[in-house]
């Protein structure tokens, strides 16, 4: 990572940016910092030993190729009803489809999705004190290089054919997030963002399996609640699935 490079480009970074060539979890990194009051916080590693996503799944970070990023960022508003997770996740998708060229879609609820692949990790912790948000994306991670239990994994530059700079990544990453939350700030900014992120879903229209504690159920996702809830109908009409400790698969795999 050339910090040099992420300074000319943006020069705030200089009092924001936390640079460690190696850590367990970014995310980790930034929730300190928001304990000891710095909202400010942007935390980017070489390589991570204990990544995670949600559900508690662990996140492949291999050293040089990936891209580990965290911000500290602030409670949204609360006349605004998109959930942080989701607006993180539009504001992700415009970034990498900004640095790629390409159209980056969604699954829900925040798995970052490019020619049928899953590019990213996105995993948002806190409260009324503050979000620790991190993302972690495959930039040029060769396609082999993917662990054999993560077939659906494939990295920008395996995709698209061309490396990328990890530098442009974590720009544009900062930049659209920050964007992001500064612009929402009413209902209707929510509202907008919500209408973007359900144009980039490709959960809807499909059949899915929803698995959480009690088991596994099959249904097709029919729409989106005001608050981000994916309405699923298993058969007796639509029912609302919320962010949370359950996962959402396609009828036949991932996707």
């Amino acid at each position: 990572m050339d910090l040099n490079t992420l300074y000319r480009e943006m020069p705030k970074l200089r009092e924001r940016l936390i640079w460690l060539p190696e850590t367990t979890s970014t995310l980790d990194a930034v929730k300190e910092q928001l304990r000891n009051g710095n909202f400010d916080a942007v935390v980017i590693a070489g390589r991570q030993t204990g990544g995670r996503g949600r559900l508690g799944r662990a996140f492949y970070s291999p050293p040089g190729d990936g891209l580990y990023l965290s911000i500290a960022l602030r409670p949204l508003p609360c006349c605004v009803a998109i959930p942080p997770t989701v607006l993180f996740a539009a504001a992700a998708a415009r970034a990498v489809g900004s640095v790629t060229g390409r159209t980056v879609q969604i699954k829900w609820v925040n798995d970052l999705i490019l020619d049928g692949f899953k590019i990213s990790g996105i995993l948002l912790e806190g409260g009324a004190a503050g979000i620790a948000s991190g993302i972690g994306v495959n930039v040029n991670t060769p396609r082999e290089r993917f662990l054999p239990d993560l077939p659906n994994a494939n990295s920008l530059a395996a995709i698209c054919g061309r490396r990328f700079s990890l530098e442009e990544v974590a720009l544009a990453l900062i930049r659209e997030v920050t964007l992001a939350w500064d612009g929402c700030q009413t209902a209707e900014d929510g509202a907008r963002e919500l209408d973007f992120y359900r144009s980039r879903l490709v959960t809807l229209g499909r059949k899915v399996r929803v698995i959480d504690s009690a088991g596994e159920r099959a249904g097709e996702a029919v729409g989106l609640d005001p608050d981000a809830a994916l309405l699923v109908d298993f058969g007796n009409g639509p029912e609302r699935v919320i962010v949370g400790d359950v996962s959402v698969r396609g009828e036949n795999g991932y996707l």
